[in-house]
Formats: C-alpha cells, structure tokens, sequence
C-alpha cells in the first residue's frame, strides 16, 4: 500500500462512514477534493493532511509515507485509560458511550465496525439490554483491542 489513494481510501473504508462524511469530518469545504486523492488525480497538501490528522489519530507517517501502522493505537489507549480513571464502577451502557467517545463516532458506526446489530447495540447504549454477549464482546474487541476482555464483562 504504498500509494497515497490507497492509504486515503483504506482510512475510508476502515472509518466505514461516506466520503462526504469524511470530508466534512475534516473540514474539506466539499468531498471533491477528497475523491480526487483517492484516484490520485491530485497529491494531497500539507493543509490537507494536516485535516485529516487533526480529526483522526491516523499514523501521520503512515498517511504520508505508508510507513507504519494506520492507527496510532497509543492515542486510543491513552484516551481510553484518561476516560477510565474518573470512574470504576462502569455499567455495560457506560462503556459502551466511552468507546463512542474514544473512537469519536456515532452507535450506527461503531456497530458498523464492530459487525454488530445497530438496534442491540443501541439498546446495550440505552440500558435496556444490561450485559454484552461472549459473541459481541469478541467483536467489540477486534475494533478495540487495546481495551482489556474483563473490562467487558459485569
């Protein structure tokens, strides 16, 4: 992946949510320009990396360079760990609204990314369903494996 499009449109599809989303996200004034970097008809400027960067906890050298990770899985942990200190005694909702605040997204994307249903998922958020599934925790993991299994469970 050594192209600037490619990493672009990877970011994309990782973030799962539209170019136009994308671009607004990072303060593009249209999503035009974003397309254009990802079918390399325009290199990016440093203006608009700076964009994406300042939204996403991309890897900057992996943006730039391709070098490295995508994520700079540091970032999420640390905002994971300063959230996290202010309280222990976390229900299965309030950790669910701390991943939303990490990952900075909405129920419908982190149920996206997770690959689970966006109702249960809003209903876990909700209070109404008070434990997460073994099926569920896994998925949960997979976006979000710098946050410890136990802490998942009740």
């Amino acid at each position: 992946m050594d192209k600037f499009p490619n990493r672009i449109k990877a970011l994309i599809e990782y973030l799962n949510i539209p170019v136009a989303k994308f671009a607004k996200n990072c303060g593009f004034s249209n999503y035009v320009m974003v397309k254009y970097y990802m079918n390399g008809k325009y290199d990016p400027t440093l203006s608009s990396i700076k964009k994406i960067i300042d939204r996403y906890p991309v890897n900057k050298n992996w943006l730039v360079f391709g070098d490295g990770e995508m994520w700079g899985l540091d970032y999420f942990r640390s905002e994971f760990y300063t959230i996290c200190r202010a309280n222990d005694n976390y229900t299965v909702s309030d950790k669910i609204k701390v991943l939303l605040r990490v990952f900075d997204c909405s129920v419908s994307e982190l149920a996206k990314r997770a690959g689970i249903n966006k109702n249960t998922l809003q209903k876990i958020v909700s209070g109404e369903i008070k434990s997460l599934s073994d099926e569920n925790i896994l998925k949960l993991r997979k976006v979000a494996d710098f946050v410890p299994e136990r802490w998942f469970r009740n």
